[in-house]
């Protein structure tokens, strides 16, 4: 693909011209409006939103060229069908678990990392210029004019991080099932489940070592997140609870939550934000612990649960989803 060919392709993608953009994209390292969000565990989380023009064009260059790129079994985080609870079933049972993150993972994820990537793989065909192309229009400059690196909230960021982190998941994926081990990535955030104890910090040991030796892309582990917990402790997966008898449940706190919210609902005591809230949580109840949304029928009645799923969260534009 020519470098004149993907302007054209961004540019019948996203309706704008070639001239515009091109324009966006040579200066796209800096359309971004950074501001901090708070983190659940305390301190702050730096967001960098990419300006209006420049997402979709980023959009497009996910359609256009790295949804050709591989993505491994393993990572389950932004995947069209899978969720929290797939990540979290695969861990079901009573084995003890392993629980690692990365340090500041988007921004870990460099912008010469990427060339790096993308310049030693074969499967997706990228000339330099159209390389160089891409890296412009995905990359964060943080404050630079040249791409730097990956920033939490560019729509094209989730599915890079994926391309890139295949060689690691390939390799963790090899080890673990070698060794009788289940491994799976949701973003940051790696899970691993092993029969025994000491075969999680066997596990543990070989991907320190692969990342020590292995910079494409420079990955750190978080070590105030590190947690081992065995079958008798209360394990938790992306905020799922594993319970003894091997299922995955949504944890009685937020089950209390849901239950409560339904029930102010049915006494139409809940504004806009709050019934879109309750949507999102029963949503995702129906797609982790069905039985439990059953539960909520029988208790408050199926007219006051099918009005909560079936509600339209509206969008920032005042629309309607």
């Amino acid at each position: 693909m020519g470098n004149l060919t993907l302007l054209r392709e961004i540019a019948l993608d996203t309706g704008l011209s070639e001239e515009s953009v091109s324009e966006i994209i040579q200066d796209a390292p800096r359309r971004y409006k950074v501001y901090p969000i708070p983190k659940k565990g305390g301190g702050r989380r730096l967001i960098a939103q990419p300006a209006r023009e420049l997402k979709p064009i980023q959009r497009a260059i996910v359609d256009l060229v790295l949804e050709q790129f591989p993505v491994h079994s393993t990572a389950l985080a932004y995947r069209k069908g899978l969720s929290i609870a797939d990540n979290a079933r695969i861990h079901s049972g009573t084995w003890p678990i392993l629980k690692l993150d990365f340090e500041s993972f988007f921004n870990s994820i460099s912008a010469a990392a990427w060339r790096r990537f993308v310049s030693n793989q074969e499967v997706v065909s990228i000339d330099r210029a159209d390389l160089a192309l891409i890296t412009k229009a995905l990359f964060w400059g943080a404050g630079q004019r040249a791409p730097y690196c990956l920033s939490i909230g560019a729509p094209s960021s989730p599915l890079v991080s994926n391309i890139i982190m295949f060689e690691f998941d390939s390799n963790m994926y090899h080890f673990a099932k070698k060794h009788g081990i289940r491994y799976t990535r949701y973003a940051d955030d790696i899970t691993v489940s092993a029969k025994k104890v000491g075969d999680l910090y066997r596990f543990e040991k070989h991907l320190r070592a692969y990342i020590s030796r292995n910079k494409t892309p420079a990955l750190t582990v978080n070590e105030a997140k590190r947690a081992v917990y065995s079958a008798s402790q209360r394990r938790l997966v992306t905020g799922l609870v594993l319970t003894s008898d091997g299922k995955v449940s949504l944890g009685r706190d937020r089950k209390r939550e849901i239950s409560a919210l339904i029930h102010r609902h049915s006494l139409g005591q809940l504004d806009e934000e709050q019934l879109s809230y309750l949507h999102g949580m029963l949503a995702f109840a129906l797609s982790s612990e069905r039985a439990f949304v059953g539960r909520m029928r029988e208790k408050y009645g199926g007219e006051a649960i099918t009005s909560v799923l079936k509600y339209r969260v509206p969008r920032r534009d005042g629309s309607a989803r």
